[in-house]
């Protein structure tokens, strides 16, 4: 376990680091980030820190955005049906639930519908069309998918259907022939931020509507959404994302969303400050379980009610489901390292996959996350349920996992997502010949470096950092996410005072001292290091510093990211 992991950083930046704290007016610890993260520009860096709503680009550079809007307008002044088409995660679920309440306070005639994850899958079906059909639509507006669904979205058409696609999934070659695509990756696509998540570009949406119909700024009312769904989906959170995510964090802290604030008031976060982490760990999985359980559209009835009784029964529910799913969540991981220890040779092997009747469908994407993480290889489990088998696909940085897939699209029946994150249909009788085909294909495009576990650090820290400004300095950071990590720093010879697991063995607590420092420290799915350290041991660590607040009372905290014995 100790010392597993290759701790990258930069030791010679101690002048550049004086320098840019002195210019920019910031701590030399906040400095060293910066330059850890190769960004030397103070313009760059003033800005970042103090992003500014203005700087968000016009709706209207979305292609397609203007043909959209119109329609939509069409059809909210002849009273058509409108059917928004979404996705049962959370991005899709935010997604739904803005432009469902924007569009019904309009007045418009609006449903909603999300697929059912384990029979329907991932975007359009033939199956989910038809129900949609007998209801009476007129208008299909897609959100957080559609993009890749060339044929559904024909039949749609042919049967007088109008279709408008918002989407920020990659494009294949060919894009469906709808009325309207307004997706940023579109190759016709000038829009200056690639980045968007599916709500977010829901969210421009609803923005150029509002400048249409001269709402004002009515669309402001859904950030706190916008913020959870960007947060959730794990999209880089530079640029247009970190502007979304700042200022709908803050509407978070103060949601009139009914809700929303009956998930936070029914969560470990109850009178604590959101902060992207709280998203990620304690309310995305909750709204997540909706689909991975049963019905996803619960979890946006949830998001869309103005009764307190319903929403706090939906709550109830999920917070009941997701206890259920980390019970379903850890036997299947224990399967998978099992397999792996015993059936794969790691040293030949550059991606994992391992195929499973019985396996939850909607569980395998976590259970990948954890086992990629892990062995820091591609990773791709598959349920298999009589001749079709369902997958979840999660990458490293540097491999493209949706890449892979389109390379190893003739063994595929669908496949869609992002670079990290993908899914996938296969018959059973090609799962082996697939498994062949990409560890062939991973050989070529991944060195053995790629695959040792990296931990890219931020800078070196002594006693003397540890103040609660320094760390409040850090915060200037927040939100933190993929293309914005939390920093972490090196910080040598500490040693361990008390040291003890908790959380059923799980996690591992230390409390270090430095001559007259006294600090503790969390290390989360580390308890294991416990076998192999004793009080005395002299360490070095990498770390995350917080502050941990508890009955008003500010505390530094060290988050353990790894550690092993100083030399």
């Amino acid at each position: 376990m100790i010392n597993s992991k290759l701790w990258v950083y930069n030791e010679n930046l101690t002048d550049k680091i004086k320098d840019l704290s002195k210019i920019c007016g910031i701590s030399k610890l906040l400095a060293s980030v910066f330059l850890s993260r190769n960004i030397k520009d103070t313009n760059f860096i003033k800005k970042f820190i103090n992003p500014k709503f203005n700087d968000l680009y016009d709706p209207f550079l979305l292609k397609d955005m203007d043909i959209g809007v119109e329609r939509i307008i069409k059809a909210l002044d002849n009273n058509e049906k409108i059917t928004i088409y979404g996705d049962y995660d959370v991005d899709g679920i935010t997604s739904t639930a803005i432009i469902y309440d924007f569009l019904k306070t309009q007045g418009g005639n609006i449903d909603y519908y999300i697929p059912e994850r384990e029979n329907e899958g991932y975007g359009l079906s033939f199956s989910s069309i038809s129900k949609i059909k007998i209801n009476q639509t007129i208008l299909l507006i897609t959100v957080d998918c559609g993009i890749t669904s060339i044929e559904e979205i024909k039949y749609l058409k042919e049967n007088g259907i109008d279709v408008i696609v918002t989407d920020h999934h990659e494009c294949k070659n060919q894009i469906p022939c709808a009325d309207a695509i307004i997706n940023p990756y579109r190759i016709d696509c000038k829009y200056p931020f690639k980045g968007l998540a599916g709500v977010g570009v829901v969210y421009k949406l609803i923005n150029a509507l509002c400048i249409k119909l001269n709402l004002g700024d009515l669309y402001l009312k859904y950030l706190d959404l916008v913020a959870f769904g960007t947060i959730a989906d794990v999209v880089p959170l530079i640029d247009e994302n970190r502007i979304l995510t700042k200022y709908g964090l803050e509407i978070m802290n103060k949601t009139n969303n009914l809700g929303l604030s009956t998930l936070i008031n029914n969560t470990m976060l109850c009178d604590k400050e959101i902060i992207s982490s709280g998203i990620s760990y304690v309310l995305a999985p909750r709204i997540n379980v909706a689909g991975r359980m049963g019905d996803a559209k619960r979890a946006v009835q949830l998001l869309v009610t103005k009764n307190e009784d319903e929403a706090l029964n939906i709550v109830n529910i999920l917070n009941e489901e997701n206890k259920k799913r980390q019970e379903i969540e850890l036997n299947i991981f224990n399967e998978v390292i099992d397999i792996v220890e015993n059936t794969i040779d790691l040293d030949t092997q550059k991606i994992i996959v391992i195929a499973k009747e019985g396996w939850h469908q909607g569980i395998l994407g976590i259970v990948a996350s954890k086992i990629s993480e892990r062995y820091n290889k591609p990773t791709i489990l598959i349920t298999v349920k009589g001749n079709i088998g369902k997958g979840s696909c999660r990458s490293i940085t540097g491999f493209n996992i949706y890449n892979a897939l389109r390379e190893a699209s003739s063994f595929l029946e669908m496949f869609g997502g992002h670079e990290f994150a993908s899914g996938l249909t296969i018959k059973t009788e090609y799962i082996s010949l697939f498994k062949d085909y990409l560890n062939i294909f991973v050989k070529k495009k991944i060195n053995t470096e790629d695959l040792i576990h990296k931990i890219k650090i931020d800078g070196i820290i002594n006693k003397e950092d540890i103040n609660i400004e320094n760390i409040k300095g850090l915060y200037k950071l927040e939100p933190y996410g993929a293309g914005n990590l939390a920093p972490v720093f090196i910080y040598r010879n500490l040693l361990i005072k008390e040291i003890k697991t908790v959380g059923d063995d799980k996690h591992i607590k230390i409390f270090f001292g430095d001559k007259d420092l006294f600090i503790n420290a969390i290390g989360f799915n580390m308890g294991l290091i416990c076998e192999e350290l004793k009080c005395g041991d002299i360490v070095d660590i990498v770390s995350m510093i917080e502050i941990n607040r508890w009955n008003k009372i500010e505390k530094i905290q060290l988050n353990l990211k790894d550690i092993k014995i100083s030399m």
